[in-house]
């Protein structure tokens, strides 16, 4: 699926340095544009002879760590994986905020060894929308049980004459350091107190006159990625006049901006200006 940036390009960005293991690999990272908050991380080993290194799991973390003292993760798309033939894996990014309240570094985990990078993220206000669960949806966070954060992000709209669609993904919170694509069937929190299974998982979206029910589309999952929904005919004008709302249900709760039943759905616009974002 083609993905249309909406919002800001931010140049590429390179790891300053890569690091070596007892095995004499090197391992650097390289962070690709960032497009609404999300980004692609690639990992590159090779041996000591500079030949790419094709076997071996790998994990890439991104953690943040605010100036509060708080210490969180993000969503991710191919977290974990297996290294290519070129001694890469690339994995996609859902950044929460910007470096502004703190730094990020990215922890690539492979041979045993955890190697760490220093990575700055530049994002607005707008890159990302966060729903609520209901009493019945909730988590643990620093001791207290708190409604469940579900964080939508903008991958781009395609206003053609053949297309006219909005693509988001979906990801949920399970703790700090834990987030899930949310796709049918799946369950948060498993074998934990805060266990919550899915059941079937509705995303709609809507742009013009959405007090009326049947302006409401019904986006589809792309198959090869969870998380990611696209709906179509969208009456989309592919400028700053777009606004679309998102409406999440799960298991036929409504997901919504405070977790209540007259809270606002997730709303997405193209202002050609946006303030930096901070807040979580």
């Amino acid at each position: 699926m083609k993905r249309l940036a909406t919002l800001i390009f931010i140049p590429f960005l390179l790891s300053a340095c890569g690091s070596d293991d007892e095995q004499g690999n090197s391992v650097s990272l390289s962070m690709g544009d960032m497009e609404n908050g999300v980004a692609e991380l690639t990992v590159t080993i090779t041996d000591e002879n500079q030949e790419p290194v094709t076997e071996g799991d790998i994990s890439i973390t991104p953690v943040m760590y605010m100036d509060s003292g708080m210490v969180h993760s993000t969503p991710m798309a191919n977290q974990n994986g297996q290294l290519n033939q070129n001694g890469q894996h690339t994995a996609t990014a859902y950044f929460l905020m910007a470096s502004m309240n703190g730094y990020w570094e990215v922890e690539v985990e492979f041979a045993g060894k955890t190697h760490t990078f220093d990575i700055e993220v530049d994002m607005m206000m707008s890159d990302r929308k966060v729903l609520k669960g209901a009493s019945s949806d909730l988590i643990s966070h620093m001791g207290n049980d708190v409604a469940r954060s579900y964080y939508l992000f903008n991958l781009g709209r395609e206003v053609s004459d053949s297309q006219n669609q909005f693509t988001v993904f979906v990801a949920a919170r399970e703790t700090l350091m834990a987030y899930q694509a949310i796709t049918d069937g799946a369950t948060l929190n498993a074998d934990t107190q805060y266990e919550y299974p899915l059941g079937t998982v509705v995303v709609e979206m809507c742009s013009i006159d959405c007090d009326n029910q049947t302006n409401w589309k019904t986006a589809i999952e792309n198959s090869e990625a969870a998380g990611e929904y696209t709906a179509s005919d969208l009456n989309l004008a592919g400028d700053e006049t777009d606004s679309i709302d998102v409406r999440l249900t799960i298991g036929g709760e409504r997901k919504t901006s405070d977790g209540s039943e007259t809270g606002y759905n997730a709303s997405f616009t193209f202002a050609s200006s946006n303030m930096p974002m901070g807040m979580m």
